[in-house]
């Protein structure tokens, strides 16, 4: 009866440890979901933040890797921009913008 109870004792353990293993993933996973991306009216054009959850992470009012403070002139090109941001926040990426990368947008300066 003894030998029962520590087989079933164990088994109870190994189940709880494999459902913890896999209750983990997918929570990871949904940390990363919730980087988004919101287009924000600056002065004179648009800017980007990006979110995690309801904390913003990253306000960005000017076109990054451009000399100078130029906010984006059309929202479209602050929202590719801010999508890029977020693909790379995911991939765990660093999220900087280089000037290649602008050009390759074509966003208009």
């Amino acid at each position: 009866m003894k030998w029962l109870w520590i087989i079933i004792l164990t088994l109870l353990f190994i189940g709880l440890f494999f459902i913890m293993v896999e209750g983990l993933g997918p929570k990871e996973k949904a940390s990363k979901q919730l980087f988004r991306s919101e287009v924000i009216s600056v002065n004179g054009g648009f800017g980007y933040q990006i979110l995690n959850g309801e904390k913003i992470l990253i306000r960005q009012e000017f076109i990054p890797a451009v000399q100078g403070e130029k906010p984006f002139l059309i929202a479209k090109d602050a929202k590719s921009i801010a999508e890029l941001v977020v693909n790379k926040l995911v991939n765990g990426e660093t999220p900087v913008i280089y000037i290649e990368e602008i050009e390759k947008f074509n966003i208009e300066l």
